[in-house]
């Protein structure tokens, strides 16, 4: 487990195609090849973030989609090995202070009724439960899974950051 205070965050680069490809090989939503990733990256509307470390290079990542004044989070990962240090935290609160920026007055996610420690770091974070949608995931075993829709108010709700 990597010291929280080793862990570098930023924005992602086309660079970082490749390894983003690495971390979400075989899984359903996010499964990018690493074309994929470097259009994503590249895309006005999203913002990817990753962290890394010295020893193992990127160690986890949180891929953002913006419209208007809505923000989703798409996917937030952090490899095995590397979980519970942090690292999953910093990657929210620095996407907090982007999205102030930008002007994202709202950020939604959905997670997995069943993903505890996932649930309780987004409640931890200051998302709330705003609906359920049933059997909205599916596991490799065919179990159908309901998902919970999860908002936030940001700092930009405070005030108009908008560029125009």
């Amino acid at each position: 487990m990597p010291d929280p205070a080793a862990v570098y965050l930023r924005d992602a680069t086309p660079d970082d195609a490749d390894a983003l490809a690495r971390l979400t090989t075989g899984h359903a939503t996010s499964g990018r090849n690493a074309d994929q990733w470097r259009s994503w990256i590249a895309d006005a509307a999203t913002i990817v973030l990753v962290a890394e470390t010295s020893g193992a290079g990127i160690v986890g990542f949180l891929d953002v989609r913006q419209a208007a004044d809505e923000a989703e989070i798409i996917d937030l990962r952090v490899s095995p090995p590397s979980r519970r240090a942090g690292i999953a935290r910093a990657l929210l609160d620095r996407l907090a202070d982007d999205l102030a920026g930008r002007g994202a007055a709202r950020l939604f996610l959905e997670v997995a009724v069943d993903n505890a420690p996932a649930r309780a770091l987004y409640t931890k974070q200051g998302f709330e439960d705003v609906a359920r949608r049933e059997a909205y995931y599916k596991r490799p075993s065919g179990e159908r899974v309901d998902a919970l829709l999860m908002v936030r108010e940001t700092d930009a709700s405070d005030g108009d950051h908008r560029h125009e």
